[in-house]
C-alpha cells in the first residue's frame, strides 16, 4: 500500500523523551507515519485511515547509556492509534486507543493537534479534531500540437508558395 502524501504530515513525540532531551540539548525522536515506528491501516482508499504509533524508541535507548534499562518499543503500535479520515481540504482525526503508560504529543506538519495523549489514564483517548491537509496542486495538461505525417511532406510547398504570394503583395 503507498501511502498517501497528505497522510505523511502524521508524526508524535514522547513527552518523557522531549524533556530529557531537552535537558540534554538534543532533538527528540519523531515517530513519522512511513518510518519503522508506525503503521498504517487503510480503510478506504485516499479517504479513511487508522495510524498506530510506538512511544519508545531503539536508537534513544542506547543514545541514553546511562545503566539505566530504557525499554525498547514493543511494536504493538497502540501508542497512540489514530483514525484519520479526509475530508475535503481537511482531515478528522480521533485519538481510538492508547496502550503504553507514557504520554506522546500528536502532530500534523509540525502543528501540536494533540496535547499529553495516553498515560495510565488514557487522557484524550476518545477525542477528536480537524486539521487542513494541503490540497495537491494539479497541474493541466495542454496536448502538444503535433503535425500528421502527411501534412510533414507538403511543407516545402506551402513555404515555397507562401513566400511567392508574400513577395506578389509587396
Amino acid at each position: 500500500m503507498a501511502i498517501p502524501k497528505w497522510l505523511e504530515g502524521f508524526y508524535t513525540v514522547n513527552r518523557r523523551y522531549e524533556e530529557i532531551c531537552r535537558k540534554r540539548g538534543w532533538e527528540a525522536p519523531k515517530h513519522r507515519v512511513g518510518s519503522k515506528y508506525c503503521k498504517v491501516e487503510e480503510i478506504i482508499p485516499d479517504r479513511e485511515y487508522r495510524i498506530g504509533f510506538e512511544d519508545r524508541d531503539e536508537e534513544f535507548s542506547r543514545k541514553m547509556g546511562d545503566g539505566f534499562a530504557w525499554p525498547g518499543p514493543d511494536y504493538d503500535f497502540d501508542e497512540p492509534i489514530l483514525h484519520v479520515t479526509k475530508g475535503n481540504g481537511t482531515a478528522t482525526v480521533i485519538i481510538e486507543d492508547y496502550g503504553g503508560s507514557l504520554t506522546s504529543d500528536v502532530y500534523y506538519l509540525d502543528r501540536k493537534i494533540f496535547n499529553q495523549v495516553g498515560g495510565i489514564f488514557k487522557m484524550k483517548v476518545g477525542t477528536g479534531t480537524s486539521v487542513d491537509i494541503p490540497v495537491e496542486a494539479v497541474t493541466p495538461t495542454i496536448p502538444t500540437p503535433t503535425i500528421p505525417e502527411e501534412a510533414k511532406k507538403w511543407w516545402p510547398i506551402v513555404l515555397v508558395g507562401g513566400l511567392l504570394y508574400l513577395s506578389t503583395k509587396s
